[in-house]
């Protein structure tokens, strides 16, 4: 298919712009442009593959646009004062940032220094309109990036572009390119008439040489754009599997800071220490990492993506469920950054799946009216409210930037970010990977050197169940690599992973990282290690801390003096964290070296973002099931599969399973035995329930642990105690049934913890709207959403409702995959499988009889009908 093009008018020539859809960054097409030079994919790769460890200049710089922000809304705050503002934000990362050589007390001087001249500047703006960090995405350019400092002046709009430092000849030009592109951005957005754009040297102490105006813009902005064309051209040939990026690395290329240099330099020594199959998996990783990323940037005509930020009219886009159109705007807190809006009650009946902590973009109407740049505010959703019969959904955010440029009372649009953040960080941490101090952890764990095992030092196995027992002392005297496959309840993170934690500790040798996919999932993991007795000797990279809760880095470093802090984090034997958070944040690994990682539900993780992660540490334990979740993955089949017979001599066939599946698979094929752990029993759910998930997903395998699964009495007036309640109507009828159903049962037993499960978000927030307009007493006691959400929870009662009324909706709600022989639907087996006492399937059973997954499942069922809702009422509970 030949490729996508645009063009646009630079000067006196037209230019043209290949794969618009793929946004670039500003900044990393400014960094690859060279004084007199074609532009340098090399210095692209060593931005992608640096260290995302603040330096002193960095930190610098960050600190000094930060106080410019502060100064333009605060002007009358003390030096001091603004300062300890800084220094309470950034305590963290100048402890990381500092050396040997400069103190923090340096630092703080290099900062202040420059406050006099921040003021002088400021002042003169006193009166004007000035924004700043002004975002603008371009889809005819294919540009994305973020004004600095935009003021009105004498009827214009100056644009300044901060920099920390004096003039320097190394930079100047990538500098200028920067600039120059934020101008075209600016006037593609249709801001206003342009005043001056200029370079601002906040470090030059002399105002006339502060300011470097940009002339020349047009040639500037084609240099950028031809460093543009080459990045999206490279990541094509990347995506191909190609060799090249990665084979012919300068290590001697211009426009580098000294950790960009040491990048490039590691990548390259790196990649030529490879072997001919680990250059194949790095290659192939690559591929796959860009493809994502290029599916997360554009996807197709009908994938969700940021290009539907244009592609959609607001027509489309009041049905699209990651999208809240038609928002008014009802409160600001400029010093917190926060904004409501409310929703129209014109079309509360929107089904909406956003919600907290979700990455957005904020757009207004207008601005989609404009093809060729649009303004967007960048922040995430800190509180959403469904809508009621007296409001329409209400929701509060985070913005970054000051807020006073939201002028327009309504017509905002609010919708998920897809961006690529976390693949772009993936990749900067395969640059341990490939390091060659690591060449012994990285080819056992490809499965090209085979698994050894060890003495244990210590093993604790008390109140273990034997097979419990057996599986922790075998993990415990693995060398490199263990696998534990845990079905539902069998007691992974609250016993097994307790015991390997409990025991590991007594070593004061160990040091544990302790990972989870999710937020949920890593809370579970913090409450286990309050629950050992061992909340004063973990520590969590990010979230909340609280009494049954590890401290937090940022806890830490702000109630402790820096090195006080920096020994508490050395010193502390377990670190937990969820794995995006630490891919974002490697500085922990500056503390030292961790000698074992534990990671949960590690049957979700891709292998190419746990990879760079593990290569941090000397043994990793994996704890997963095959026959649960999947990795989410966006890009189309063909980037997924690899063909090349050295990667399925080390099981590689799919780039799409997680390193745990394929070491499952090898292990089983090479007679692995020692490092493979199987439980069978569980504790969790009624024997009723428990048989149909073994007979359909385990072979039969699950055995029961208490008495109390085996109980023989029915429970809340249904027939058994897995039920499946037969519902004709549309989706939103469902999803009210549900609501119904989790009222009466919440009302009639409240003791009881109540789970509502459907696929989609939208119906999810259906069912919240519906309780709420019932009430808001049983909201904090039922708990309803995604099978994604729900996998490593329980509840007494589960409702899982399909919420599909045609045979063609089917595929929605499937993940059929073949797993040692046999077909598994992963999203079935986590939804029946959170369930204790009572298992409810509820829908359309005749469309689901359409599937055979599911026909074998209701077979085994007990059927109701919606008569029972009425019975749920009127009957007491036998316990």
């Amino acid at each position: 298919m030949p490729p996508t093009t645009s063009s646009i008018r630079l000067g006196a020539t037209d230019f043209v712009i290949l794969e618009p859809d793929i946004i670039v960054d500003v900044t990393e097409a400014a960094a690859a442009v060279r004084h007199n030079s074609p532009p340098s994919f090399d210095i692209v790769l060593a931005r992608r593959f640096e260290r995302r460890i603040p330096t002193i200049s960095t930190l610098v710089g960050a600190m000094v646009n930060e106080a410019v922000d502060i100064l333009i809304t605060s002007p009358d705050i003390k030096d001091n004062e603004l300062w300890e503002r800084m220094y309470a934000e950034h305590r963290y990362a100048i402890v990381i940032a500092r050396d040997t050589s400069i103190s923090e007390r340096t630092v703080q001087d290099m900062v202040m220094a420059r406050f006099s001249t921040l003021r002088r500047q400021t002042d003169l703006w006193k009166g004007h309109n000035v924004v700043v960090e002004q975002a603008i995405i371009s889809p005819k350019i294919g540009l994305q990036g973020r004004l600095d400092i935009v003021v009105e002046n004498a009827g214009r709009l100056d644009l300044l572009e901060l920099k920390s430092g004096k003039r320097s000849s190394t930079s100047a030009d990538q500098y200028r390119a920067q600039l120059a592109a934020y101008a075209l951005l600016f006037d593609l957005a249709d801001l206003g008439d342009r005043g001056r754009t200029a370079l601002w040297y906040s470090g030059e102490p002399d105002s006339a040489a502060a300011f470097e105006d940009i002339t020349d813009l047009a040639e500037w902005q084609r240099r950028l754009l031809e460093a543009r064309n080459m990045i999206v051209e490279r990541d094509l040939e990347i995506t191909r599997r190609r060799s090249g990026p990665f084979q012919n690395i300068n290590s001697r290329a211009g426009n580098l800071a000294t950790h960009q240099r040491t990048a490039l330099a590691n990548l390259h020594d790196g990649f030529a220490s490879l072997n001919a199959t680990e250059k194949l998996v790095f290659r192939a990783w690559m591929a796959f990492l860009t493809a994502e990323s290029d599916a997360q940037r554009r996807g197709d005509q009908t994938g969700r993506s940021m290009a539907s930020l244009w592609r959609l009219t607001v027509d489309e886009k009041r049905s699209e469920p990651t999208t809240l159109t038609d928002l008014r705007l009802v409160a600001i807190d400029e010093e917190r950054r926060h904004i409501e809006l409310e929703q129209s009650k014109t079309i509360t009946d929107t089904l909406s799946a956003l919600r907290v902590g979700d990455q957005i973009l904020l757009v207004h109407a207008s601005e989609l009216n404009n093809t060729d740049a649009i303004v967007v505010r960048r922040g995430n959703i800190t509180s959403i409210s469904p809508p009621t019969s007296r409001r329409g959904t209400v929701v509060t955010l985070s913005l970054l930037g000051p807020l006073s440029p939201l002028a327009q009372n309504s017509g905002w649009i609010l919708e998920a970010d897809s961006g690529d953040s976390l693949t772009k960080r993936t990749t900067s941490a395969l640059a341990e990977w490939i390091s060659q101090s690591r060449t012994d952890v990285r080819r056992r764990l490809l499965g090209m050197l085979p698994p050894r095992t060890r003495q244990a030092t210590s093993v604790l196995t008390d109140g273990l169940h034997p097979e419990q027992a057996d599986v922790v002392r075998a993990a415990l005297e693995s060398n490199d690599w263990f696998l534990i496959q845990g079905p539902p309840g069998t007691g992974k993170t609250s016993t097994v992973i307790r015991a390997l934690v409990t025991s590991l500790v007594a070593d004061p040798g160990e040091r544990i990282l302790l990972l989870a996919w999710t937020n949920r999932a890593t809370d579970e993991l913090m409450d286990m290690v309050h629950r050992a007795g061992l909340s004063d000797r973990a520590i969590r990279l990010t979230g909340k801390s609280g009494a049954r809760r590890p401290r937090t880095l940022r806890q830490i470093f702000s109630d402790h003096e820096p090195d006080e802090a920096e020994q508490i984090v050395r010193t502390a034997p377990i670190v937990v964290s969820t794995i995006s958070s630490i891919i974002s944040q490697p500085s922990i690994f500056t503390f030292g070296r961790f000698t074992t990682a534990i990671v949960d539900e590690a049957s979700q993780v891709l292998e190419p973002v746990l990879a760079g992660v593990l290569a941090h540490t000397n043994r990793s334990i994996l704890v997963g099931d095959a026959n649960q979740l999947p990795a989410v993955v966006l890009q189309a089949e063909e980037h997924r599969v690899v063909d090349h017979a050295d990667l399925e001599n080390i099981g590689m066939y799919r780039l799409d399973t997680s390193l745990f599946e394929r070491l499952q698979e090898l292990a089983h094929r090479r007679g692995w035995t020692q490092v493979l752990g199987r439980l069978h029993r569980q504790g969790r759910m009624h024997q009723d329930i428990q048989n149909v998930a073994s007979a359909m997903f385990y072979d039969g395998r699950l055995d029961v642990c208490h008495d109390r699964q085996t109980a023989s009495s029915t429970l809340y007036g249904f027939p058994s105690r897995a039920t499946a309640i037969n519902v004709i109507g549309t989706v939103q009828d469902h999803g009210r049934a549900a609501a119904k159903l989790a009222w009466d049962l919440a009302h009639r037993f409240p003791n009881q913890s109540i789970g509502v499960i459907s696929p989609f978000r939208a119906q999810n927030n259906l069912i919240l709207s519906a309780l709420a307009e019932k009430g808001s007493d049983v909201l904090d006691r039922v708990t309803v959403d995604t099978v994604e959400r729900f996998q490593g929870s329980e509840r007494d009662i589960i409702v899982f409702v399909p919420s599909v009324t045609t045979p063609s909706e089917l595929d929605t709600i499937i993940s059929d995959v073949v797993v040692e022989g046999r077909h598994v639907d992963r999203k079935l087996n986590v939804a029946i499988t959170r369930a204790r006492e009572q298992l409810i399937i509820l829908g359309d059973l005749s469309v689901l009889r359409n599937s055979d997954i599911y026909a074998r499942m209701l077979s085994m069922l007990s059927v109701s009908y919606l008569d029972v809702l009425e019975r749920v009422q009127s009957e007491r509970v036998q316990q």
